[in-house]
């Protein structure tokens, strides 16, 4: 919101598109080096603990392995982390 007071020609729409494609291409890339497909890959939109739990379920997992970035303190109690929302 405050982009598109400063900056009356952005546009949010093409702005989501532009970072969703670099999320894609980003992961597809790194999907080839370990040689995965793209139908091993997921990019959804959502809150974490709604997506995840959503794909894991699709998919019928069995273990599901996320990784922190080790938030501690006061970012820590106040936001918490992927992997204890999930």
């Amino acid at each position: 919101i405050n982009i598109a007071i400063e900056i009356p020609e952005f546009n949010p729409s093409l702005y989501n598109e532009s970072v969703k494609k670099h999320h894609i291409e980003s992961t597809n890339a790194l999907a080839a080096e370990f040689t995965l497909t793209t139908e091993q890959c997921f990019i959804e939109e959502g809150l974490p603990e709604d997506v995840i739990p959503d794909i894991a379920n699709r998919l019928n997992s069995e273990l599901v392995v996320i990784g922190t970035v080790g938030r501690t303190g006061l970012s820590a109690a106040l936001v918490g982390n992927t992997a204890e929302h999930v």
